[in-house]
């Protein structure tokens, strides 16, 4: 099977559970958390913390869509972090994610902004080890 056959049945795979009972988020929000996990696990001994996704999660939404990152977000049916939580979840129940012992669904609800209007190059700056890893395999 070739790279783009595995990488279609993937997003297929990602799309179902997107469209699964119960799901009301967007299959965009599904890639993006998935791939987005993909990257930052790929370069951690450690399984991922929430905070740790979450920060990634906010820095690749500025590096992708800047200031439209909270519009494109709510459209997906993403309003705060425990709704990237639910998806995590919902990955994680596909079998597409494995948890972490120590993590629950609650760890994703602590407080984590994604509204951009404050966000610039500043912000960017304490989280430069998200998007050194980021930027550098992508």
């Amino acid at each position: 099977m070739t790279m783009s056959a595995l990488a279609n049945k993937l997003e297929e795979k990602l799309v179902s559970v997107a469209k699964t009972e119960g799901s009301v988020y967007h299959p965009d929000a599904y890639c993006f958390v998935f791939f987005l996990i993909g990257e930052l696990g790929r370069f951690e001994d450690s399984p991922l913390s929430a905070m740790e996704i979450m920060r990634g999660l906010k820095v690749m939404g500025w590096l992708e869509y800047g200031l439209l990152a909270t519009e494109v977000f709510k459209k997906w049916g993403v309003k705060e972090g425990k709704d990237f939580g639910f998806i995590i979840y919902h990955l994680i129940d596909a079998g597409l994610l494995k948890k972490s012992q120590d993590e629950s669904i609650q760890d994703f609800t602590r407080g984590f902004s994604f509204d951009y209007t404050d966000y610039d190059y500043w912000s960017i700056e304490n989280d430069k080890d998200i998007i050194k890893y980021i930027k550098s395999h992508k």
